[in-house]
């Protein structure tokens, strides 16, 4: 048996390009991605893909809430932030989440992981701020499912959703009752595929790593780091050139640790993954000719992601992966 995934990477409004992708390889494999598809994995705007698939959104609808409704996802909080245009906030969060919730609870209502049909195996990343039922209590990463792995079944999709998303400095950390406060599963694993894979194999799913096959969209490969000669003096990195709201002197990006921390701990999983799964996981992951911020939606940025995602389509990666998806119904039968 092969157990078929479809994983999506974190990346703020970069999800459109995940949106887009997955509806190209929808099409061209006859519907077949998300008819055999058994697990939909997700971290941060992956996760709103994810919970969106699970709950019946169309790829093309996905693709309409980026593009249509970022300005009310990103619906700023409070007058001194919200001066400086987009990044993470300074003196608070930069967004209210108001604005995320109206436009998922649309699509979720009050559903809860325990109602969802468990066809699919639905895992959705986000950090437990404080588990006070440990020994020891501190803070944890959770996998909210519905196969009642670590989660409550009365847990709803809009919290989880909220949660996955809290990008610390851009929204709120989000409760949930019960459970405390969540931020952004991208803090642990921007790339959800191997904590799925885990809840798969503790829900007895599968026995072993060897039966999936996945595809892993991540949300764009593109030109950041911090160069060598913008580093001296070393001594002088304190908080502020790690935590600096706006990028300085184009050469150290804005809010260096947490990018640093989403981008590596996304390519870190990704790595892995090849390594254990070898060519049963593709990678799809377009190539940004300039970076799109988290909550950039200019048209500029929507016309840099489409241009990025019209040459990934066009790649031998997406070729691999639609033939590895239409043998998902061979694998089946």
């Amino acid at each position: 048996m092969v157990f078929k995934v479809l994983s999506c990477d974190g990346g703020g409004i970069r999800g459109y390009m995940t949106a887009r992708i997955i509806d190209a390889l929808n099409t061209q494999t006859y519907g077949q991605l998300l008819s055999e598809v058994d697990g939909l994995f997700g971290t941060s705007t992956g996760g709103l893909v994810s919970i969106g698939l699970a709950v019946g959104m169309t790829p093309e609808q996905l693709r309409e809430v980026y593009r249509d409704q970022a300005g009310t996802i990103f619906t700023p909080n409070g007058i001194f932030d919200a001066s400086l245009g987009s990044g993470p906030g300074i003196f608070e969060c930069q967004y209210v989440a108001t604005g995320l919730h109206d436009v998922m609870y649309a699509y979720t209502q009050d559903t809860t992981f325990g109602a969802l049909s468990t066809d699919k195996l639905l895992c959705v990343n986000t950090a437990q701020l404080q588990d006070t039922t440990l020994p020891h209590p501190r803070w944890q990463p959770k996998t909210l499912n519905n196969r009642g792995i670590d989660t409550p079944a009365s847990v709803k999709l809009i919290d989880a959703a909220l949660a996955t998303s809290a990008a610390p400095t851009y929204f709120p950390p989000h409760l949930i009752d019960g459970m405390g406060y969540f931020a952004d599963g991208g803090t642990f694993a921007n790339n959800p595929l191997l904590n799925g894979i885990n809840v798969a194999q503790r829900a007895h799913l599968i026995s072993d790593i060897a039966q999936v096959s996945a595809i892993s969209i991540g949300t764009g490969v593109l030109k950041t780091g911090i160069a060598q000669d913008a580093v001296p003096p070393p001594l002088d990195w304190g908080a502020l050139p790690w935590l600096r709201p706006r990028e300085a002197d184009d050469v150290i990006p804005s809010t260096a640790l947490l990018n640093l921390a989403l981008d590596l701990s996304a390519g870190n999983i990704s790595a892995l993954a090849a390594g254990l799964m070898g060519d049963k996981v593709i990678r799809l992951d377009p190539v940004l000719d300039t970076p799109v911020p988290l909550d950039g939606y200019s048209m500029q940025d929507f016309t840099t992601m489409d241009t990025a995602v019209d040459a990934l389509i066009a790649s031998q990666e997406f070729e691999d992966a639609k033939n590895a998806v239409l043998q998902w119904k061979a694998s089946a039968q």
